[in-house]
């Protein structure tokens, strides 16, 4: 389990989500024994070191709960 004092520096950011990624986050949370909000910062993290970076022509389509 991961620390705040691991980080340099936190920002803090606010999230919109559905019930169910709420649901499945609060899941990971629990299982990993770490926080929601550290749960998510640290799948964030994750997730823009792994994606490719965007360029100008490119574009990600956002979907949002019905």
């Amino acid at each position: 389990m991961r620390s705040k004092s691991d980080f340099e520096k936190i920002i803090s950011v606010t999230v919109l989500l559905d019930e169910e990624s709420n649901r499945k986050l609060v899941t990971a949370a629990k299982a990993s024994g770490n926080s929601k909000g550290m749960e998510a910062g640290l799948r964030l993290t994750q997730h823009l070191n792994t994606v490719p970076e965007l360029d100008k022509n490119s574009y990600w389509e956002i979907l949002l709960p019905k």
